[in-house]
């Protein structure tokens, strides 16, 4: 019985991450970039899949997302020089993340839409004038 139980557990531990991937996948992307996904899609949208189909530079390229709890900062800082270098040449387009942008002296209002995830709310940018 015991083997049973542990074959379970196995199971869901190494099935849940690929049924994740597929739940992220076809949820509305602001649900899933605000990570409000987890036992099943939020919405139903498969755009993702349909800018993979039309764009055909998107099978020569590969993009490295950095995982939000990195501890070490020189991995922080040598993939944020990467991301800005691809913003700066026109291949990684940030506007349709950047739902809100804020100015330096609105920013406890920033770091509340951050906290609080209005409705629409993906990204945010504070500019500094």
């Amino acid at each position: 019985m015991v083997l049973y139980v542990l074959a379970a557990i196995v199971c869901v531990v190494t099935l849940y991450p690929m049924y994740y991937v597929l739940i992220l996948s076809v949820s509305e992307p602001a649900a899933a970039a605000t990570m409000q996904v987890y036992m099943a899609p939020k919405g139903f949208n498969l755009s993702s899949y349909s800018i993979i189909v039309k764009d055909p530079q998107l099978w020569r390229k590969a993009l490295t997302v950095v995982n939000a709890h990195e501890r070490r900062s020189q991995v922080h800082i040598k993939e944020m020089e990467a991301g800005l270098k691809l913003i700066a040449k026109g291949q990684l387009n940030m506007k349709e993340m950047i739902t809100h942008v804020f100015s330096l002296h609105e920013i406890d209002r920033a770091y509340e839409a951050i906290r609080t995830k209005p409705q629409g709310f993906v990204k945010s940018v504070i500019k500094i004038d």
